[in-house]
């Protein structure tokens, strides 16, 4: 008996010293057996022989599309959003339910750097192609010089339900010019759907860290347009 009682006292200290380590127990194959407590960032899983072992927990992987800044219209003149730099060379920017005060009205594009938007004429080339739903209005249209990148030749309505969305991509990483391509849809005022597909760029190149839009004419009454920059890894 009193062998028997050291060898379960001897089993019993055992056990506390491994636990009181971090140690983990667990039956393996044929015994008791111990698995050395793990570090930090790492997680428990089932290994080879169904018996317990640490693997090294990933990274979560960083959003492809990073939010730069978003602008909301409130009877805005423009709307213009800043931070953009050469972290990125490819930002997308997205436009939805964009009214304009004034009814009938189209839209224009820009950038600019650090000392304002550029709206000289002559900086900017464009070219688009439209059409309406029922196909009967295709038509296309490009400037070699002007003072924006036009958005269509659809004239937005500002009534219930009637606005203008869409989605721009600009390419670039400081060392070419800012290439933009785009799709968007706008309602008219007659409640008629005008499909767009544009591209442009500005005829240099700059140190682009802000985009802007406007209106033909008039103020953006409502709506939001924001930035993402997209990695590429």
């Amino acid at each position: 008996m009193a062998n028997k009682k050291a060898s379960v006292d001897t089993v019993r200290t055992g056990i506390e010293e491994i636990t009181t380590q971090g140690d983990l127990l667990y039956r393996g194959a044929s015994d008791l057996e111990r698995l050395p407590k793990g570090s930090s960032g790492q997680t428990l899983k089932m290994g080879s022989g169904n018996e317990p072992e640490w693997s090294t927990v990933a990274a979560p992987a960083s959003p492809a599309w990073t939010v730069i800044g978003t602008a909301v219209a409130s009877n805005s003149a423009n709307l213009t959003i800043t931070g953009l730099d050469n972290t990125y060379s490819t930002f997308a920017i997205t436009f939805s339910d964009l009214v304009l005060t004034t009814d009938g009205e189209g839209w224009r594009f820009r950038v600019g750097d650090s000392g304002g938007v550029d709206s000289v004429a002559g900086d900017y080339g464009w070219s688009l192609m439209h059409n309406n739903e029922n196909g009967s209005a295709f038509v296309g249209g490009a400037s070699s010089g002007d003072s924006s990148i036009r958005l269509g030749y659809g004239a937005t309505g500002n009534a219930t339900g009637e606005a203008m969305g869409g989605i721009i991509y600009i390419h670039t990483n400081g060392a070419s010019f800012p290439i933009m391509t785009g799709t968007g849809v706008t309602i008219n005022s007659t409640g008629e759907g005008y499909h767009e597909t544009f591209s442009g760029y500005r005829k240099a190149v700059i140190t682009l860290d802000r985009v802007q839009l406007i209106a033909t004419s008039g103020n953006i009454n409502t709506g939001r347009m924001t930035v993402y920059g997209i990695a590429h890894s």
